[in-house]
């Protein structure tokens, strides 16, 4: 509620809290609706809460509890507000989605929750998206200097989410959103073979034209493939992805993962050089921080290293264990490197 600070309305809908969060969010001047969903699935209150809205309102900010707004938010949306003249429908902005232990950011994208009052209405069960439809092309923008994190707890079950997502797609077979969503959850419980299926399914959609996302399914088989200890499809299924999108590090990171499961070394140091190359983040949640640490440097080190590059796996040892100086396995690597690397000719 201090961050909100700024907004000429906090409209909350609680859905079934017990701890006293309703009435905290009444005290601190938030208009408040209980309202209740059975079964339970996340578009519908989401479209309910916005038909609570004043109907005058320009632009709404779409926020869970447990994100933040930060400083200047209202100036910022003020600014990118006047620059199209008051004419907007959507506006992505900087978005934090988890925190290392150390505090600083994880995994960060652009997220796109604030839209206009109206032309809009929330789809899907769950990972629930907005869809246009209001008149002609909707206005879109980034705001420069807005940013929201999100402090997710933990220890909170990701149960619901696989049902919620089983009936997304029951509901929409041919959507590519929810089928990649709803593979990667087979993924994340261990159902390998059944996420495969689904990740090719995803593949052969019509409008799965996504190229970052098809990447992604790619390399997710990847990991399957390797959990079912079958290493070459997992390279084989790691370098698809890469070539299928070839412009963000986590396909070759993913690639070169899956050549140094396979002990195929030169593979390993191109893909992994390939990922170094590049130095621009896409913003997109598909993002990745492994690929900007230590781990793609110390892969390019192995794979140099394996294949006689001596002085670049000495040269990529140093970088990466500069990243994590405490790693005492890189510390190790780094005196087979250099045991080696004087042997090249100058």
């Amino acid at each position: 509620m201090t961050s909100c600070k700024g907004a000429e309305v906090v409209l909350v809908c609680d859905t079934g809290s017990t701890d006293g969060t309703a009435q905290r969010l009444r005290e601190l001047g938030a208009i408040v609706h209980e309202i209740v969903e059975k079964p339970w699935r996340f578009d519908k209150p989401r479209n309910r809460s916005l038909d609570l809205l004043p109907g005058d309102i320009d632009l709404c900010v779409c926020l869970d509890l447990d994100e933040v707004l930060q400083e200047g938010w209202v100036e910022a949306i003020g600014a990118t507000w006047r620059k199209h003249e008051g004419r907007i429908h959507r506006l992505s902005y900087d978005f934090v989605w988890s925190w290392k232990e150390d505090g600083t950011p994880e995994l960060r994208f652009n997220s796109d929750k604030i839209h206009s009052r109206h032309g809009w209405h929330w789809r899907h069960p769950c990972h629930e998206t907005l869809y246009w439809k209001g008149e002609g092309e909707p206005v879109r923008d980034f705001a420069p200097g807005l940013h929201i994190h999100h402090h997710p707890d933990p220890t909170k079950s990701r149960a619901q989410y696989f049902p919620l997502l089983k009936m997304a797609v029951d509901e929409e077979p041919d959507n590519d959103r929810m089928r990649h969503y709803y593979a990667r959850e087979l993924m994340y419980v261990g159902r390998h073979e059944k996420a495969i299926e689904e990740f090719r399914i995803h593949l052969s959609l019509p409008r799965a034209q996504w190229r970052e996302e098809r990447a992604a399914s790619w390399r997710y088989i990847a990991r399957c493939q390797h959990s079912l200890g079958r290493l070459e499809e997992a390279l084989d299924s790691a370098i698809r992805g890469a070539l299928e999108w070839p412009w963000s590090r986590e396909p070759w990171l993913e690639a070169a993962r899956a050549a140094y499961h396979a002990h195929d070394w030169p593979t390993c140091y191109w893909a992994a050089t390939k990922c170094l190359a590049i130095d621009q983040r896409t913003g997109s949640y598909l993002g990745l921080s492994d690929c900007w640490g230590p781990e793609p440097y110390d892969l390019a080190a192995l794979g140099a290293y394996h294949t006689g590059l001596f002085g670049a796996a000495l040269a990529m040892g140093e970088k990466a264990l500069a990243l994590n100086p405490e790693d005492q396995r890189l510390q190790r690597n780094i005196a087979f490197y250099q045991e080696k690397a004087p042997r090249i000719s100058p």
